[in-house]
């Protein structure tokens, strides 16, 4: 893990109109309608929405504008690289998730409907995990094209999943539509904590998930990085 690298990408996403604009979209309306409600649901989750906004092009933005190569002029190593950039954006995220959870907090208590500890604590561990997926994923994506491509990859994933299991679902074919649904929840687990509170338990399948996610796009990052690399030195 290299400080300089994560504390470079924080300050360029915070200097970035369009990723700033995005953020405060994804935190003033659910925060209003966490209020509205008097509920606190509205906000939960969202560590994983904010970290791959702010890790969207952290290795493709590089390799676009030649930087890539500059930064390993220096003594750092490829998988350092990809795990700061990682780390950068699942701690930001996470400390936003966080933030955001807080305020919704205050706010809901100033209502008399303030959640309880346990339910905190229960959001605070999702957003946590969340992140750390949600940031992995983007960074692995954007390991593998240039710019903000990944943006694209992760939309259009998405959407054909989604559309793949629909039609599934319509068919009747329900080992495509398990696999499709197996796919779905690689790229964004279904997580929950709520269990601390009292509510009805989780298997462990989704952590297991979560976990090899993290794991499984993260070496595929430092993979395609490190081809690139060798790519870009024998050009």
């Amino acid at each position: 893990m290299n400080v300089t690298l994560v504390s470079a990408l924080l300050r360029q996403r915070l200097a970035s109109p369009m990723r700033m604009f995005i953020l405060f979209a994804l935190t003033v309306p659910a925060l209003g309608l966490a209020v509205l409600t008097g509920a606190f649901a509205p906000v939960m989750g969202g560590g994983y929405w904010f970290a791959l906004v702010l890790a969207a092009g952290a290795i493709g933005q590089d390799v676009s504008s030649g930087v890539l190569h500059l930064t390993f002029a220096r003594p750092v190593t490829r998988s350092s690289y990809v795990l700061s950039r990682w780390f950068a954006a699942a701690a930001g995220g996470f400390a936003l998730a966080l933030a955001r959870l807080l305020l919704a907090a205050a706010l809901l208590s100033l209502r008399g409907a303030a959640p309880s500890p346990s339910e905190l604590c229960a959001a605070v561990l999702e957003d946590a995990l969340l992140a750390s997926v949600g940031a992995s994923v983007m960074v692995m994506f954007s390991a593998f094209v240039d710019g903000l491509g990944d943006v694209a990859v992760f939309a259009l994933s998405s959407l054909g999943l989604q559309i793949g299991h629909l039609m599934a679902q319509a068919k009747g074919w329900a080992i495509a539509d398990r696999v499709l649904v197996e796919l779905q929840r690689t790229l964004k687990p279904e997580l929950t904590f709520l269990w601390l509170s009292g509510h009805p338990g989780q298997l462990w399948n989704p952590y297991v998930t979560a976990a090899s996610t993290v794991t499984l796009a993260l070496a595929l990052a430092i993979l395609a990085v490190n081809r690139r690399e060798l790519s870009y030195a024998a050009g």
